[in-house]
């Protein structure tokens, strides 16, 4: 993590919220148009490299919107605003603010929401059975070979 001392003008102008978006706008072509939910505790500001998504939770769930934002369609959708040079693309502000995304009502954003998340703790769960099992794969041919 990077510091750096900005004045109180620019601090507030960047400072993150919980909740909001952050866009990848410059990368290579296959991490540039990704998303992530800022969620952290404490004061934070975004580098020039990253768009910022402040949602109004009123009428879209931030959780949707950025799973939307990392689908195969959307990211698929929004490279082809991409342009390139030497290694890098870029997808400039105003391609990102003319794409529509579609929201359903809150609620049904918040249900899906809640099964990405569910879905999610399974996976993790599902990672931690395959490190343990391979832990004991390991001892198993350790006691059998001796070592």
């Amino acid at each position: 993590m990077k510091c750096a001392d900005i004045d109180a003008a620019d601090a507030a102008r960047y400072l993150l919220r919980p909740g909001d978006i952050l866009f990848n706008r410059t990368n290579s072509i296959e991490h540039v148009g990704r998303t992530g939910l800022f969620d952290l505790p404490g004061d934070y500001c975004f580098a020039s490299y990253l768009i910022r998504l402040s949602i109004d939770a009123t009428e879209a769930e931030p959780g949707y919107v950025n799973a939307f934002m990392n689908s195969p369609s959307f990211q698929s959708g929004i490279k082809e605003f991409a342009s390139r040079a030497i290694g890098q693309a870029n997808i400039n502000a105003r391609a990102l603010a003319a794409y529509r995304i579609p929201l359903p009502p809150l609620a049904t954003q918040q249900s899906i929401v809640a099964e990405i998340e569910a879905e999610q703790a399974l996976v993790a769960a599902t990672r931690e059975l395959i490190v343990r099992f391979e832990k004991k794969i390991e001892g198993v041919l350790a006691r059998v070979w001796g070592e």
